[in-house]
């Protein structure tokens, strides 16, 4: 694919999401955008596909000072394990962002959902 229809992906998917008024982390706000990216089909998942150690990736703030695809990792296995959880989470960061906002969306700390949830998934 040519990367300026990559680009214009991106550029709408921006576009689609809140962004806490100007005060949602920007790490965050990339990793949204490379999920989109990554779900609308616009990324080689063979090129892309990288093999992360979620409990270590997933501390309070796990979206800080991440490539924006690990962060697109992480928002692809909560999406999995909360269904909606993207949908809420943009939805939450319409007005002004929190970093609680997070885990309302996930309706639990996302360090319970990687510790259990994945281990219980890799049995």
């Amino acid at each position: 694919m040519p990367w300026y229809r990559r680009s214009n992906v991106a550029s709408m998917a921006r576009i689609w999401l809140y962004d806490g008024e100007s005060s949602a982390p920007p790490t965050l706000l990339d990793g949204l955008v490379e999920y989109i990216t990554v779900v609308a089909g616009f990324v080689n998942v063979k090129d892309y596909d990288k093999v992360y150690k979620l409990p270590e990736l997933c501390d309070q703030k796990w979206w800080e000072d991440k490539d924006p695809r690990v962060v697109a990792h992480l928002l692809g296995y909560f999406e999995e394990q909360q269904k909606g959880f993207i949908q809420r989470l943009n939805q939450a960061m319409k007005d002004r962002w929190e970093d609680q906002m997070v885990e309302d969306a996930l309706g639990m700390p996302a360090q319970h959902l990687c510790g259990q949830s994945y281990k219980s998934s890799k049995k």
